[in-house]
Parts: C-alpha cells; sequence; structure tokens
C-alpha cells in the first residue's frame, strides 16, 4: 500500500526520531551487557541438580564435579537460576555458595567475573548496528512502503534482541536495567508478527483483509508481553531480594515467547513460500529469492542451533558469537530484497554459494582421510606418525585437487539445482561454436533465426540486412513472417533519432 507524500514524510520524521530513542536505549543496553557478572565456571544441568564443567582461572574455591546447591542462601536446581542471581551484583563481588564435593557438603565464598569477554561484546556491537543501519536505510529509500516499514520494525526488534540481552538490570541509574530488559522482552514477543505482518505485504499485499488477522495478534502479544515483564518486575524488585519462584514463573511465560517466536518465523518463512509458488513475476520472484537467502542465513541457524537447543534444556550447539555473526548476514540479503534486489544477480550468489559451500564439506572430509591414511603409512613405515608431514601432505593435495573437483562439483550443481541456467549456458556455448563456422550472411541469418526460435520461442523471428545505398532493410531468414512482411522496409534514421524526454526505464520494471 503506497500514501501520499505529505504523509509517508511526516510519518518518515516521527520513525526516525523513535529511532533515535531506540539508539540510546542500545547504548544502555551495551552498558548493562558489559556490567554483566558471572561465576568463573561452566555450569551444566544434570540429573541431580547444577554441576561444574570446568573453572576459569579466576575460579578461586569451586572444582570441576562440584554439584552447586544453594547461591546466597537461595537453593539453585537450573544454571538459569544461577545467572538470574548474578544479574543483580557486579564483577569482583563474592558469593557463597553451597556445594557437594564427593560426599561432603560445604560452603565456600566465591568472586564473580564478568561474564561476557570484549570479543563477544564487539560483536554485539557489530551485528546490532548492521540491523539498526539497515532499518534506518530500508525505511529511508522506501518510506512511502508499508513492506518497508514492517521490515525496519522487525530489523529494530531483532537489534533489540541483540543489544538489550540479559545483562545486570540493576545498573545506575536505578530503574534502567528493568526499562532495558522490558523492552527485552518485548522485542522478543513482537519480532515474529511482524514479521508475520511483512510476509503479507511483500513482494505484494497478497490478502486484503490481513488485519483481521494481524491485529488480535497484535493485541494477544501485547497481552503476553505485559504479563511477562510483571513477572519479571515481581522477581527483580527489590533488587537486593530477588525472588526465584517469581523467576522460575517469569521464564515459563518467556520460554513461550520464544517457542512463539520460532513459530512465526517458520509460520512467515512458509507465507513466502506459498506466495513464490503463486507469484508470476520474474522480478517479485527474484526479490523473495533474496529474502530466502536472508532467512537461511539467519534466523533459521538462530533457531535451529541456538533458541531450540536452549529451549530444550541444552547447551547450544555453537558459540554465541558464530551465530550472531551469521544473523548479521539476514538484514543485508534482505534490504537488498527490497531495495536494490537487483544489486546482484541472487541466482549467481546461490550457485556459488551452493557450490563452495559443497566444496568447504569435500575438502574437510579430504583432508581429514589423507592425514588419517598419511599418518597410518608412516606408523607402519618408520614406527612413529609425524604430525607435521601428513598435514602437509594433506594442504598440498588439497590446493592441486581444488580445481577438478570445483568444475565437477559446479557441472553436478548446474544439472541438479540450476538446470535452467546450465542448459541456456550450454546453448549458448554452442551457439557461438555454430556461429564460428559460418561462412556467408544467408548461413550466419539461418542460424541466428533458427536458434533464437528454438530457445527463445517468439511468436516470430527475423534477421534483417541493412542496405546503406537504399536506406532498407532486408529479410534475408525468418521464421512466421508474412509474404507482406517479407519485403525490404523503409529505414528512416533521422526518424529514429531522441531527445530522451521520456524515461526509458520505470522502478520494478
Amino acid at each position: 500500500m503506497m500514501i501520499s507524500v505529505p504523509a509517508h514524510r511526516s510519518r518518515l520524521t516521527l520513525t526516525l526520531l523513535c529511532d533515535a530513542a531506540l539508539l540510546l536505549l542500545f547504548i544502555a543496553g551495551v552498558y548493562q551487557i558489559k556490567e554483566k557478572a558471572g561465576l568463573d565456571a561452566v555450569l551444566s544441568e544434570k540429573i541431580g541438580g547444577v554441576f561444574v564443567e570446568e573453572t576459569g582461572s579466576g575460579s578461586a574455591m569451586l572444582r570441576k564435579g562440584d554439584r552447586l546447591l544453594s547461591f546466597n542462601g537461595q537453593a539453585v536446581s537450573q544454571v538459569g537460576e544461577t545467572e538470574f542471581l548474578c544479574d543483580a551484583l557486579r564483577a569482583g563481588d563474592i558469593v557463597q555458595l553451597g556445594i557437594r564435593r564427593g560426599g561432603t557438603r560445604m560452603m565456600i565464598m566465591q568472586p564473580l567475573a564478568r561474564f561476557y569477554s570484549d570479543r563477544y561484546i564487539a560483536v554485539v556491537i557489530t551485528v546490532g548496528l548492521i540491523f539498526f543501519l539497515l532499518a534506518v536505510f530500508v525505511v529511508w529509500r522506501r518510506p512511502e512502503d508499508d513492506a518497508a516499514h514492517l521490515l525496519h520494525w522487525a530489523f529494530l526488534s531483532i537489534a533489540a534482541m541483540i543489544f538489550l540481552t540479559f545483562g545486570r538490570y540493576t545498573v545506575e541509574p536505578s530503574g534502567l536495567g528493568h526499562v532495558v530488559r522490558l523492552m527485552f522482552i518485548g522485542s522478543y514477543s513482537f519480532a515474529s508478527p511482524l514479521f508475520i505482518h511483512f510476509t503479507y505485504l511483500f513482494p505484494k499485499k497478497k490478502w486484503t483483509q490481513v488485519n483481521r488477522l494481524m491485529w488480535p495478534l497484535y493485541a494477544f502479544i501485547l497481552i503476553l508481553t505485559i504479563a511477562t515483564g510483571i513477572l519479571f518486575l515481581m522477581a527483580t524488585v527489590p533488587a537486593s531480594l530477588p525472588n526465584l519462584a517469581a523467576f522460575r514463573r517469569f521464564m515459563s511465560l518467556f520460554d513461550g515467547c520464544r517457542w512463539l517466536m520460532s513459530l512465526g518465523v517458520f509460520f512467515g518463512i512458509g507465507n513466502l513460500v506459498h506466495s513464490y509458488r503463486t507469484e508470476n513475476s520474474t522480478a517479485a520472484r527474484k526479490k523473495l529469492r533474496w529474502t530466502f537467502l536472508g532467512m537461511g542465513l539467519g534466523p533459521l541457524g538462530f533457531i535451529l542451533l541456538w533458541q531450540t537447543p536452549q529451549s530444550l534444556g541444552m547447551p547450544a550447539l555453537v558459540p554465541e558469537e558464530l551465530v550472531l555473526l551469521t544473523v548479521g548476514l539476514t538484514p543485508i540479503a534482505m534490504a537488498i530484497s527490497i531495495v536494490r534486489y537487483q544489486i546482484l544477480n541472487i541466482d549467481i550468489v546461490l550457485n556459488r554459494g551452493t557450490v563452495y559451500g559443497l566444496m568447504f564439506g569435500i575438502a574437510l572430509l579430504l583432508y581429514g582421510a589423507i592425514v588419517a591414511v598419511a599418518t597410518a603409512l608412516f606408523t607402519l613405515v618408520i614406527g612413529q606418525a609425524n604430525g607435521v608431514v601428513p598435514t602437509a601432505v594433506a594442504a598440498v593435495a588439497i590446493a592441486l585437487l581444488f580445481e577438478p573437483i570445483r568444475l565437477r562439483v559446479q557441472r553436478f550443481v548446474d544439472r541438479r539445482f540450476f538446470r535452467v541456467h546450465y542448459d541456456l549456458q550450454a546453448a549458448q556455448n554452442l551457439f557461438i561454436a555454430q556461429i564460428k563456422e559460418t561462412v556467408s550472411e544467408e548461413a550466419l541469418a539461418e542460424l541466428v533465426v533458427s536458434r533464437a526460435d528454438e530457445l527463445l520461442k517468439p511468436e516470430r523471428a527475423g534477421f534483417f540486412k541493412f542496405s546503406k545505398p537504399h536506406a532498407r532493410l532486408e529479410l534475408v531468414a525468418h521464421r512466421n513472417f508474412s509474404e507482406n512482411n517479407q519485403q525490404s522496409l523503409r529505414f528512416d534514421l533521422a526518424r529514429l533519432t531522441s531527445a530522451l524526454e521520456k524515461p526509458i526505464g520505470q522502478e520494478d520494471k
């Protein structure tokens, strides 16, 4: 839906003012992340409670294998409860831990350390700014487009999830940490309905009654967000007496928000797939392919590698920094889809991505196999394995085999996944070879017309030759031209000149 110029300018101004306020909140989010404290140890949940898997250099009294029973006098049974209790404290604070070591129960004093490294905070700032800046870019370039505004707010919701993640909620000034945490809850809740709404308007509006679905959904999400926020306040006010019982209820509801977000993302992707299957416009389908690329790089990886394992009580499958970096690729692809989808050929991007993704997997397998075989041979021949030589042999072999394997993988991908592109490329190569073999204008004309008719299937095709002395076009070869059109045609060069006063191209055409 498009709106009038004055209206969309006012809308853009209001949107940018909100963005400026959110940027200040994001800065506060980075501050509370930097202030987050935690035990200098890796904890895990097993049958029977919380156990210490590893300890850091700053761990004074904890030992690997200790079972954590209590934290400052409060019994804990989940890793999340320990993290919650740490969020009220500063790095360097001394906490009293009740532990069971072997068969002995004891109380120890343990200093808290910084929870996040500087590297992680740098990744948070980088990826969060990518979402924020591209959100502003999209709405700035397409202020009249409702889909652009929805994508803008969806990007900002994800930026808030990154910038405002759980940190120390007792940062100064008093109350700032609670505001940050409440906004984080809201961003988690509203990200998926905004994305769902976007999928109904992009690349074009697919349902005129979409508001009948979205406004009740927004109302439900708002109620859920308020209820979750109230439980968080009940768990953290006053900050000096954190309430674990209220925190458990808060986490149950917040986990529900997480699952709703995951379901919403899958529903939105399904909606985009439906749009792709029913869309006839080549331009719209290119836009959707850019969107699919972005969704595959970011949200799906986040859900499958990070969100789902945590919701099931398991550790994440990859480090959080890596998840954030992959998520940062999403807004780039989606911004291209809505603003400048022709900046790159998406089919070539997907083709090359598929080829080099397969090459990476093949190279890893070959490297492992070569190292294993070379190590076994060295052990068999000289009685011991030299770790450097098998590695060097594998590296040289991979370098020599890379290009031949890449060509075979490229042919396989072209045939299996990009058949049209492969057939067109093969046809072009054959066409050029046949042109080189022609020896007369008539043979060239017949070849061009026949191949054009075979490949493009036009209603009719003709090959004309310009005769300079008479300024006429003569039809040399054709398909489906009538007898009246087979005569020579007058060609007036003067009438073909143009001052280009009218546009020669239109947006999205």
